[in-house]
């Protein structure tokens, strides 16, 4: 038998004291693995911002970039959009089609082959039809035209294409390498109150699609002789833009500092281009008709 008195027995459970400081550790405890989850998760969204901010600006480079390489011939337009410092246009081949020309009707000399107003393109089939846009292109003279057909007529061996736009000749020089080549004009506008980069093909701007979204910044530099310009119009004649430099921003969001990459373009076609009187398109670099034809 106990000779402890009741009261100095010690009771089951815990005491007040003992339950506050349990309760304090605990909140402890909590508060710390809140702010942990809360510094991953903001972690974790920062990073998920930058990998798709950089993976957004990567891909719109790359449209831009891949399409003025591989689709121009180094030549530089004013539609659908004038090449300036917020948009550029060049010439694009809607297909990878060169056809021989053989002269023009009445003409195999270079002479008079620059100023008729319709050429003869060999081929087995054309599918061409009125309105189709071609480049006529003197690779030994560095020469092109941009046409427009107005008629079309097939003899047993070749096409006659007549031009749409009077007063427009050939205007190039003739060769025996001198091709013709489906052709139309590619261009990108950057609008800044949206943020949006779109890109049209054809003469005018109504057929447009988005390239890329949240786009704070696109320039476009082009180059001569080392020296950058804003727009074609601003390059001194008679020299020719070896380079384009595009750069593109992206804001920064959720407190992270906005992002740019910048990407080069080099022109190794060096063509003149002449244009057709009356038609709304000039190209750089541009003339009127090619001289001193061999």
């Amino acid at each position: 038998m106990s000779t402890q008195p009741p009261w100095s027995r010690r009771q089951e459970g815990f005491t007040l004291l003992e339950m506050l400081i349990a309760l304090a550790v605990l909140a402890v405890v909590l508060v710390v693995g809140l702010v942990a989850s809360q510094v991953y998760l903001n972690t974790n969204r920062a990073q998920q911002i930058f990998v798709s901010q950089s993976s957004n600006l990567r891909r719109a480079m790359e449209i831009v970039t891949e399409a003025i390489r591989n689709d121009s011939f180094g030549i530089l337009a004013s539609v659908p959009y004038p090449s300036d410092s917020s948009d550029i246009s060049v010439l694009d081949a809607n297909s990878t089609a060169a056809y021989q020309t053989v002269g023009a009707t009445g003409c195999r000399q270079s002479s008079c082959f620059t100023s008729a107003d319709n050429v003869n393109i060999y081929a087995p089939t054309l599918s061409w039809g009125t309105g189709t846009s071609f480049i006529l292109l003197n690779p030994d003279a560095h020469q092109a035209t941009f046409i427009t057909a107005s008629q079309i007529s097939q003899t047993a061996n070749y096409y006659n294409v007549v031009h749409n736009q009077p007063r427009q000749y050939n205007a190039v020089c003739f060769s025996p390498n001198t091709v013709a080549m489906q052709a139309t004009a590619l261009g990108f506008h950057y609008d800044a109150a949206h943020q949006i980069l779109v890109e049209s093909t054809g003469l005018s701007a109504s057929n447009t699609q988005p390239v890329a979204f949240d786009i704070s910044g696109f320039q476009v530099s082009y180059i001569s002789q080392g020296v950058a310009y804003s727009s074609i119009a601003s390059v001194p004649a008679g020299d020719y833009v070896s380079q384009i430099a595009i750069k593109m921003t992206a804001a920064g969001q959720g407190g992270q500092p906005s992002r740019s990459l910048t990407g080069y373009i080099e022109l190794t076609n060096r063509y003149s281009v002449f244009g057709a009187s009356g038609q709304a398109i000039t190209f750089y670099p541009s003339s009127t008709q090619a001289t001193g034809c061999p």
